[in-house]
């Protein structure tokens, strides 16, 4: 799928596979002790295709660069995400996108993918685990979780 291009597809399975890896499948989705314990062979496989087939423009170690460029940290901080979001084009104006408003183009922004990499999209779709998961904080929580698991498997 990445090498077709079929940024959306590749996302899901990206998702797919995560949720495999963590032993999740059921579930569809990870909490963050799966995060914190996420193989880090299946991370650096899944973070290196993305980067070879987007030509270094998507992945989870573009989306850490970015985001620790901004001054993030392991610790979450509201104003911090919401730039990242931004800059990523996850939201506009500050305003969060739902998952169907997410586009799925080489020309998005850097680090725009993968959105639903860890599976927290679920078989629910995003609006759900919004309301059932404590809003964007809660999927920004996840996401620090995973750029710290990023850093330490040296991605």
């Amino acid at each position: 799928m990445l090498k077709a291009g079929k940024w959306k597809a590749a996302d899901k399975e990206t998702a797919r596979v995560m949720c495999q890896a963590a032993n999740r499948s059921k579930e569809e989705y990870l909490r963050e002790k799966d995060i914190d314990n996420f193989p880090c062979t299946d991370l650096r496989t899944i973070n290196q295709l993305w980067l070879d087939y987007s030509g270094g423009k998507f992945g989870f170690s573009v989306q850490k660069e970015i985001y620790h460029r901004l001054g993030g940290t392991r610790d979450y901080n509201q104003e911090v995400w919401q730039t990242f979001g931004d800059t990523v084009g996850w939201s506009k104006a500050g305003s969060w996108l739902y998952y169907r408003n997410i586009t799925y183009n080489i020309s998005d922004p850097q680090g725009h993918l993968p959105y639903s990499g860890c599976g927290w999209v679920g078989k629910l779709g995003l609006e759900w685990l919004w309301v059932l998961g404590g809003g964007w904080e809660w999927r920004g929580i996840l996401y620090v979780d995973l750029f710290s698991r990023v850093e330490t498997c040296r991605l």
